[in-house]
């Protein structure tokens, strides 16, 4: 009897060690076909003041590094500011994220993000206001056209945030893909994807602000830039 009972024990630990390899194969399987991480293309919290961004002042506006961020102050109606960091890389299906936060604005300010910019005189921006409406523009030769397709108005959740006055940050996220397509989405809320006619070059991104008729001040944070072909 003792023998029969031994030759059952190790008959089971048999069994057992043959289940648990094909555990351990299956689980090993798992892993590999997990979604491989996005490969980052540009990342800045602002905390390090680097100086990637290029810095401006004079009385009518400044763009500058304060409390690890990177704000834009503008105290004179009419005027636009932006900057853009010292990248480089050619830019295609890309995915960009960075944070907003509004200290102070008059009711038609905005702020936002540019895409594409080859120089001063070309590039897109994507921006929204502070009355709860959003715009879409091409910078050429100093001409902003309106590129805005109709009821360009933002989720009711942030527009209640800016209508009460209260200053949290917003999350503004882009989306490029292909030629010509761009994606808008705020705080997750998707807005718009809108087809440009001419092809995107690839060139660098940025942050602005729009005085409009009043002044601005906002402090921008947290830009993540990631290829958006290993998002998918």
């Amino acid at each position: 009897m003792q023998r029969i009972i031994t030759r059952h024990i190790g008959f089971s630990l048999i069994a057992l060690v043959m289940i648990l390899v094909a555990l351990g194969h299956t689980l090993s399987g798992t892993a590999i076909a997990q979604t491989p991480a996005p490969i980052i293309l540009f990342d800045d919290d602002f905390a390090t003041y680097s100086h990637r961004w290029a810095e401006s002042e004079s009385p009518k506006a400044s763009a500058y590094y304060t409390e690890e961020t990177f704000t834009i102050s503008i105290v004179s109606p009419g005027v636009n500011l932006w900057s853009v960091p010292d990248f480089t890389t050619p830019l295609y299906d890309y995915h960009l994220t960075v944070s907003a936060h509004i200290h102070n604005g008059g009711a038609d300010a905005q702020f936002g993000v540019i895409l594409d910019r080859t120089d001063d005189d070309q590039f897109y921006a994507w921006v929204i206001a502070l009355d709860g409406s959003w715009y879409f523009l091409h910078h050429v030769d100093g001409v902003w056209h309106d590129l805005t397709p109709p009821d360009a108005i933002l989720p009711d959740d942030v527009t209640a945030q800016f209508a009460s006055g209260a200053r949290e940050s917003v999350r503004l996220q882009v989306d490029v893909t292909g030629d010509n397509t761009l994606t808008f989405t705020v705080n997750d809320h998707d807005l718009a994807t809108i087809i440009v006619d001419e092809t995107l070059t690839g060139s660098v991104f940025g942050v602005i602000a729009r005085a409009e008729h009043g002044f601005i001040d906002v402090a921008f944070d947290d830009m993540l830039v990631t290829d958006h072909r290993e998002m998918q």
